[in-house]
């Protein structure tokens, strides 16, 4: 089965990971980087399941942390991962600015997640 994009409420969870933790990101233990890999997972019920226990998984979650920086502009040294995809490109013109607005949107979006249960 071919590993869907990330959507947008993914890329909103993780760039405000990456916002609250531009600075030390590389760090981010991992547990936190596990718990939003449960967070995304649960947003693609139908693409996860026990059998594709990379789907989504802290590595990726950790990917896209990376692929945040490389287009961050206070990162300059960092530009150049090849295929950032659109949305990524997107989701950072749009909120990257506005870290409390991310914040917002990602409780919403964790909030959902956690009454879909």
């Amino acid at each position: 089965m071919k590993i869907p994009n990330w959507i947008r409420e993914e890329l909103i969870l993780v760039l405000d990971l990456y916002l609250k933790n531009r600075k030390h990101f590389t760090s981010i233990p991992k547990s936190v980087l596990d718990e939003y890999s449960n967070l995304c997972k649960k947003l693609h019920p139908q693409h996860y399941s026990d059998t594709e226990p990379n789907f989504r998984s802290a590595s990726a979650i950790y990917i896209k942390l990376e692929s945040f920086r490389c287009i961050d502009p206070e990162w300059p040294e960092h530009s150049g991962l090849g295929n950032l995809g659109q949305n990524t490109i997107s989701i950072w013109n749009e909120l990257s600015n506005n870290p409390n607005e991310v914040a917002v949107l990602a409780g919403k979006i964790k909030r959902s997640i956690k009454e879909s249960i």
